[in-house]
């Protein structure tokens, strides 16, 4: 009788402690729901409200001729860009967007040719566009008067060959500007100079994507025989 006196306290028991922690993982979860919905709620509206929505090519294949030459063939190219975004949600994403900035610019100049400081000026000042619109999204009452937010940023002119691409991430060392030390700063006043300084780290430890880079596929469709048979190939923009 004791026995199962102390088996019915047991299950009891067991039976409270199940009930328990059921009914503070569903307080957890309404918690969560009433957070996202009245606290993240503007935000995630207006990431909805300025979704934008395109088409992408798909990738096609090789056509060969019935002797086996090919015809057609697809190249992959890449677009340089920047996803502004990345680099404004939180301020940590801040910190090593400015961190990693340096190192980022140095080898895209050295990837696309165009001078570093001019590149870091168009990030930054894309950037600065874009908490500018953020901040007046906010501000905004009705949603109506929102603006788009330019997230994106265009780096390259024009599309960049596979080739580049496994180069740019290819580099073992990666450079970034470091502080001068006293003596170097004293040398600099006296000269009466600006002169930046680098030190070199490994790949592993630059957050390339903390800065929003990013490298988007640009469908291109080679043909050795230039023209030939086109009407029947079809041309580059043709969708089939």
């Amino acid at each position: 009788m004791a026995e199962a006196l102390n088996l019915k306290r047991r299950i009891f028991f067991r039976s409270v402690i199940v009930s328990a922690g059921l009914l503070v993982f569903s307080i957890a979860i309404a918690a969560r729901i009433v957070y996202v919905q009245q606290v993240e709620g503007p935000e995630w509206k207006s990431r909805a409200e300025n979704t934008r929505y395109r088409i992408i090519p798909a990738t096609r294949g090789n056509i060969f001729s019935d002797d086996g030459s090919l015809l057609v063939t697809s190249v992959p190219e890449y677009r340089v860009g920047i996803d502004l975004s990345v680099t404004v949600r939180h301020s940590a994403d801040s910190a090593h967007f400015y961190k990693n900035l340096d190192s980022l610019t140095i080898h895209l100049s050295s990837m696309l040719g165009e001078p570093a400081s001019t590149l870091r000026k168009r990030i930054l000042t894309a950037r600065s566009r874009l908490l500018e619109v953020m901040a007046y999204n906010q501000a905004q009452t009705d949603t109506a008067l929102w603006k788009i937010e330019p997230r994106y940023l265009s780096i390259s002119p024009r599309p960049i060959a596979y080739e580049k691409k496994k180069w740019f991430f290819e580099q073992t060392q990666w450079a970034s500007i470091r502080k001068a030390t006293p003596e170097e700063r004293a040398e600099d006043k006296a000269l009466n100079r600006r002169k930046f300084r680098f030190k070199w780290q490994p790949l592993h430890r630059v957050k390339l994507f903390a800065t929003g880079l990013n490298f988007e596929l640009v469908p291109n469709r080679e043909k050795p025989f230039r023209n030939t048979a086109s009407r029947i190939l079809g041309k580059p923009t043709t969708p089939w």
